[in-house]
Order: C-alpha cells, then sequence, then structure tokens
C-alpha cells in the first residue's frame, strides 16, 4: 500500500481541527436544544466537519490510497440535492427528487471509479517496455 499522502499545509491538520471544531460546534446546537439559536451552530457544525472529512477523503481517494468513492459520491449528491431545493424556483420533491439523485449518485460515482482504477494501473517500468 502507499503511503498516506500529504496535504499542501502538511504540519498542520487542517482537516482534523475542521472536524473537530465542526463536532464542538454540533455538541453546542444539540446542548441548546429546541431553541432558535440552537440551528446556526448545528448547521455551522455540520457544514465544517462535512468539509474536513471531504478533503481528507478525497485526497486519499485521488492519491490511490484509500477507496472513498461511495462517500464521496453521496458527498456530492447530497450537496447538489441541496443546491437544487436553495436554487430552484419551484419545489422538487418525491420521484423527480429521487431520480435527479440517483443519476447524480451514479454519474458521481463512476467518474470516482475510474479516476480510482487509474490511479491503481500499474505503471511502466524499464522492464515492461517494448522494445
Amino acid at each position: 500500500m502507499r503511503a498516506r499522502p500529504k496535504a499542501i499545509w502538511h504540519p498542520l491538520p487542517v482537516a482534523e481541527v475542521c472536524i473537530a471544531a465542526g463536532i464542538v460546534a454540533m455538541t453546542v446546537g444539540l446542548v441548546r436544544g429546541g431553541q432558535a439559536a440552537a440551528a446556526l451552530p448545528f448547521v455551522a457544525g455540520f457544514c465544517v466537519t462535512a468539509l474536513g472529512v471531504f478533503e481528507m477523503t478525497a485526497r486519499e481517494h485521488f492519491a490511490g490510497y484509500r477507496r472513498h468513492t461511495t462517500l464521496l459520491a453521496f458527498m456530492c449528491t447530497a450537496t447538489l440535492h441541496g443546491a437544487s431545493v436553495v436554487v430552484l424556483p419551484f419545489q422538487l420533491i418525491g420521484p423527480g427528487a429521487i431520480a435527479l439523485d440517483l443519476v447524480a449518485f451514479t454519474v458521481t460515482s463512476s467518474l470516482l471509479d475510474t479516476s480510482w482504477r487509474r490511479t491503481q494501473a500499474p505503471t511502466a517500468t524499464e522492464g515492461d517496455r517494448p522494445e
């Protein structure tokens, strides 16, 4: 197995700090209960945690260290779904929303799987080259 890929900001554990800070913010939101003031820290914490997880899994996936096809495809699909709820001038609910999500998940998963297979392809060495 290859070595774990390092982030471009390597000595700083940015993804890990984002995940920890997000968990703290979500906990604050949960402790506040059903109050209106609970929504902002919970949603912000969830988003920061998701960004940290996405960065780490994408880095590992595209470097060929560990396969995260399903998780990354789900996160991309959830982001597309959330964006469609906010941007579209009509409500996309029921079978239409499920169909859009399935198409997005299938396409994203296929693209991520193709990129994974490229990282796993054996590279040509001096002895393997045709003469």
